[in-house]
């Protein structure tokens, strides 16, 4: 499937079209791409971002008005390479907005970034 395609039936599904752990992955320079064509939101907080990714993450989510989200990676014990479960400090209000903008269809109006200052 191409890139339009995963995020249409993402969201046909009712789901929010995130971007996974860009910084680890190698894909922050693509961000606009996705964000074009209909990505919701970028991972921002994972194990293997430095505070540096994080800045750079937090001021493209604003720059093209994703949602912010962040995990652990955690898939069970003795499962792939996440953190331990609970390990990794995400804001709360990221899974606020998240709820929101799942209940909303789209996205919030005032996303997590606004209050960062980077």
């Amino acid at each position: 499937m191409t890139p339009v395609e995963v995020i249409g039936l993402i969201r046909r599904a009712g789901g929010i079209a995130v971007l996974a752990h860009p910084a680890a992955s190698g894909l922050i320079e693509h961000i606009p791409t996705p964000a074009s064509l209909g990505l919701q939101g970028v991972e921002v907080f994972y194990p293997s971002h430095s505070l540096d990714d994080v800045k750079r993450l937090l001021r493209l989510a604003r720059q093209y008005r994703l949602l912010v989200t962040g995990g652990s990676d955690f898939h069970g014990f003795g499962v792939g390479e996440g953190a331990p479960l609970g390990s990794l400090d995400v804001p709360l209000q990221v899974l606020r907005e998240l709820q929101q903008a799942a209940e909303m269809g789209r996205r919030i109006e005032e996303p997590l970034y606004a209050m960062y200052h980077f």
